[in-house]
């Protein structure tokens, strides 16, 4: 059976649908004409069909098939948080509240979707926020439209430790760093004999040569059995251990000065025990 229902005409402002309370005088089974107090109905009824019958259910305001409504507000959501990883992501959703005090959830694909601010790579057409790259814990703010409603939604791009390197090279590089040949960990874009990667651990400049890491061993005068190891540039969030040993192999490095900091320029440790033929020396650094 088909059936075919055409609203002709409302006879009341909009507000009054909602208190239609007296429904039209059933149409025959094939079809006609029928009124209320509020409205006008006509209705057609395939011919072919045997008997008028109906499979269909609705879910809107008791008792009608169909309803208009107007959004009043919008809310956004995220899930599975309004935190988010950096280079993770999240869904975000949109709530809209009706003239009528219901809440309507639409589709994703319904609302439109934008980036307003922060680092935020992107939003997909269905609610998906993907974060960029941080050094620290960073806002981030999206919106979203439909039906004339706008909402914003503030996001916290988290930075992630295990991807400081990362970071660094947005800092150092720019947005692009991922695509820059210069920003890879075992480029030297100052020519300075250190690559990215020690760069980043020794807190220095990739992108200026006088800013580099470097030890060395000074005499230290009227004390033969003594030797002065300087480094540095040196810089706060790092430790700095001075390893020593009589014959470069892996196992003989013998960390002599236990854990060392600064905040600028250089640290100098004295080895009391600088005896013998030789002895070399390096220094360790560590980054939380």
């Amino acid at each position: 059976m088909k059936t075919h229902i055409l609203l002709a005409a409302f006879l009341a402002p909009a507000a009054s649908f909602a208190q239609v309370t007296q429904l039209a005088t059933p149409a025959t089974v094939s079809g006609g004409h029928s009124t209320s107090a509020n409205y006008t109905l006509d209705s057609a009824i395939d011919p072919m069909a045997s008997a008028p019958s109906s499979s269909a259910s609705y879910t809107s305001r008791p008792g009608f098939v169909g309803q208009l409504y107007e959004v009043t507000a919008l809310t956004l959501t995220a899930v599975p948080s309004t935190t988010v990883n950096e280079s993770g992501t999240t869904q975000v959703a949109a709530g809209a509240t009706l003239d009528d005090g219901s809440l309507l959830v639409p589709d994703p694909q319904q609302v439109k979707w934008a980036v307003v601010s922060g680092p935020v790579t992107s939003i997909a057409a269905d609610g998906t926020a993907t974060a960029g790259t941080v050094a620290a814990d960073t806002p981030a703010t999206v919106s979203g439209t439909y039906l004339g409603k706008t909402s914003q939604l503030v996001l916290t791009v988290r930075n992630v430790p295990t991807d400081d390197f990362a970071s660094w090279q947005v800092d150092n590089f720019g947005a692009g760093a991922a695509n820059n040949p210069l920003a890879a960990a075992t480029a030297d874009p100052d020519n300075d004999g250190q690559a990215n990667l020690m760069e980043f651990l020794g807190g220095t400049n990739p992108n200026l040569a006088a800013s580099v890491f470097a030890v060395r061993v000074e005499n230290v005068v009227g004390q033969p059995t003594r030797k002065a190891v300087v480094f540095g540039q040196v810089t706060t969030g790092r430790t700095y251990r001075v390893l020593a040993s009589t014959d470069l192999t892996a196992a003989s490095w013998t960390d002599i000065s236990g854990p060392l900091t600064g905040t600028s320029g250089t640290v100098t440790f004295t080895d009391t025990a600088a005896t013998g033929a030789r002895k070399f020396y390096r220094v360790q650094i560590s980054k939380p």
